[in-house]
């Protein structure tokens, strides 16, 4: 897994001297929607999807300007891919001790092609011939496509797009249960575009089926790695930079990652100003420092103090919100979802440090 330092800020800093906020994103660390206990450290991926065959022909675009709704396609995917995808994902993580998959598809002789779980004693059996503690299967690989082509005037040229809706299914085993112990389904969508001068070269040149197929269940792969072990996330982040020299100041200093003086002049601007608004930005801006120290008390603290400036500051009380604008009340739309979003992250910091143990990281 990457070096596991929970926060990490990219500033974006823009050029209009006259923005009084600038826009920083967020790249935190989040648990899993799974804790597996760390006694599991060796996993196999296994392919236990129904053996299928595809009977569909290589399908056509049709023009969205002739007013044809293109028609949904479902096929399935390959789940060998899909399998060798979720290992190596796994791998790269670096989380589990070992990772392990089993070459064969273990529904390729069965005469029902439908969905069956593994039995316990299957379970058993695989685990103790493939040495490992868990299983991940790949159950299903749904993938539904819908294809078109249409006449871009703007730009003088046709653009084909063909849009999937890939929709993978997992059974997460341990060989003391008799069913499985989750579930994991996800959804998601890849597309892929070509752009041409007519339409025959974008017909011609269109991505083809079995590429199509095989780049799809090799994201299937990928899908469930946010649910099984913890990963990054990325969110906005608002810093406020003008209204004085002191806040003008402390944004040079974030600029150079001086997080510390930044503080030190916010925290000054915030005793000495008696302006409501300019207070509701800097306790904005010292939640936003704890939360760069994963201090979520304190950054909570200040994020709640910005959010009851806000309230006098765009007159909440009183103010009929069914027939107000979001504009008319933003600052406080914007500081309640921050606060929000903090206490969110603290919610899930226990469950991160116990998910993290097992690699021994200090969060």
């Amino acid at each position: 897994m990457k070096n596991f330092s929970s926060l990490v800020f990219c500033i974006l800093l823009f050029s209009a001297c006259q923005t009084t906020r600038q826009q920083i994103t967020v790249d935190y660390l989040s648990p899993a929607e799974i804790n597996f206990p760390t006694e599991l450290k060796r996993v196999a991926v296994v392919d236990n999807m129904p053996f299928y065959i595809d009977t569909t022909s290589e399908t056509r675009a049709k023009f969205v300007t002739d007013g044809i709704i293109p028609e949904a396609i479902a096929t399935k995917g390959n789940s060998t891919l899909t399998a060798e995808a979720l290992a190596g994902a796994l791998a790269e993580a670096n989380y589990f001790d070992e990772i392990v998959i089993c070459d064969s598809a273990l529904r390729k002789n069965d005469v029902l092609r439908t969905e069956q779980i593994l039995t316990q004693k299957e379970v058993q059996e695989l685990t103790n011939l493939l040495d490992v503690d868990f299983l991940i299967s790949v159950e299903e690989v749904n993938l539904q496509s819908t294809h078109y082509i249409g006449a871009v005037p703007e730009w003088n040229c046709y653009q084909g797009v063909v849009d999937m809706k890939v929709n993978p299914k997992f059974h997460i085993y341990i060989p003391t249960r008799k069913a499985p112990l989750l579930t994991v389904n996800t959804r998601d969508s890849i597309f892929w575009e070509q752009l041409g001068t007519t339409e025959g070269y974008v017909r011609a040149n269109m991505i083809k089926k079995k590429q199509m197929i095989e780049e799809s269940s090799a994201f299937a792969g990928t899908l469930p790695i946010k649910y099984i072990l913890p990963h990054w996330s990325s969110a906005t982040r608002y810093l406020y930079t003008g209204g004085s020299v002191q806040m003008r100041d402390a944004a040079i200093h974030v600029r150079e990652n001086n997080w510390n003086e930044a503080f030190n002049l916010w925290e000054a601007a915030y005793k000495h100003t008696k302006n409501k608004k300019q207070k509701m930005r800097i306790a904005n801006n010292i939640a936003l420092y704890y939360e760069t120290k994963d201090d979520f008390e304190q950054a909570i603290e200040w994020a709640t103090k910005a959010n009851k400036w806000a309230y006098e500051v765009d007159r909440i009380e009183g103010r009929d919100m069914s027939n107000t604008s979001i504009y008319d009340v933003m600052d406080y739309v914007e500081t309640a979802r921050y606060l929000d979003e903090l206490n969110k992250r603290k919610e899930g910091l226990s469950q991160l440090n116990i998910q993290m143990q097992r690699i021994q990281e200090d969060f």
